[in-house]
């Protein structure tokens, strides 16, 4: 098949602490990198992906999937611990005007009573 040709096909291996494995498309092994995947996700044995296909920056005779979809495992890192894919939905507990948020990713919301709480 041709570089942007969509495709689908099957993850036969995927070593999550590597972030990569391998897709079988009728026949043909495809490279998969979790980069490439869902963000916070990572495919898993088995799991039916389509993708694009694109030659692989260090070897362009062999094919590379981007664009991967389908994926149905959370990302790991390289201690096999879950990735946080963000964003968090809150529960409606508590609501409150923003105050302040720097860039240091911190600021002061101001409760329904009028207290500015830290975050």
């Amino acid at each position: 098949m041709a570089a942007g040709t969509e495709a689908t096909g099957t993850c036969t291996s995927f070593n999550g602490m590597k972030g990569w494995g391998f897709i079988d498309m009728d026949g043909t092994t495809v490279f998969v990198h979790h980069g490439d995947c869902e963000p916070g996700k990572q495919p898993k044995v088995g799991d039916v992906l389509t993708f694009t296909l694109e030659p692989r920056k260090n070897n362009p005779e062999q094919m590379a999937a981007k664009n991967v979809k389908g994926c149905t495992a959370p990302r790991q890192d390289a201690w096999g611990n879950v990735v946080f894919a963000g964003p968090v939905e809150g529960t409606g507990a508590f609501t409150g005007t923003c105050k302040a948020f720097g860039a240091k990713g911190y600021g002061f919301v101001t409760g329904a009573d009028g207290v500015d709480i830290f975050f």
